[in-house]
């Protein structure tokens, strides 16, 4: 169920439809009926706007959009099909030919296969880069260290990515904030 201007909608939630909504995404050619079509089974929602905004957050699975500017995927479920389905199967024990999936368990499993693992990222949150001999691996695992780093709550540290936000995250700093 998705809450959209106050009125709840049922909408499908099997990976399939995320991976169909990502294909007509970058085909560049999903229509306001294909769209509705793909998520809403039943009634849908007067204002689009608000459906594909609902639709949009529901589709990240809750994180903020992407705003790293890049302008090509990483994967194509098209493409990488055979890939994927394989990979799942290898790594997970799944068959994605047969089984029923909430989006967000596919996506969070897919994650997992693009990424570092659990005790990977553990591991160079603790590490001391110091203490490793050569200069490159120290250098990689120094920037792995910070981009896994967690501030005192256990949340992500988001590195600044625009002039705008390091002068903000100085000035947070300077004010004993972080």
């Amino acid at each position: 169920m998705l809450i959209i201007e106050n009125d709840a909608y049922p909408i499908r939630t099997d990976f399939r439809v995320g991976v169909a909504y990502s294909t007509a995404l970058l085909a560049g050619n999903l229509t306001v009926g294909q769209f509705y079509d793909i998520w809403f089974p039943a009634q849908r929602p007067a204002n689009f706007s608000a459906a594909r905004e609902a639709v949009n957050a529901f589709y990240r699975c809750g994180r903020e959009p992407d705003a790293t500017g890049r302008t090509t995927p990483d994967y194509s479920f098209d493409t990488d099909a055979a890939a994927i389905i394989a990979a799942f199967q290898r790594e997970y024990g799944i068959d994605l030919t047969t089984e029923n999936m909430h989006w967000w368990r596919f996506s969070a499993l897919l994650h997992g296969l693009l990424s570092h693992s659990f005790a990977q990222r553990v591991q160079y949150r603790v590490c001391n880069p110091d203490e490793i001999k050569n200069k490159e691996v120290r250098e990689q695992y120094r920037r792995l260290k910070g981009v896994y780093a967690l501030d005192a709550h256990g949340k992500t540290r988001r590195q600044p990515t625009t002039l705008e936000e390091y002068n903000e995250l100085l000035l947070r700093r300077a004010r004993g904030e972080e």
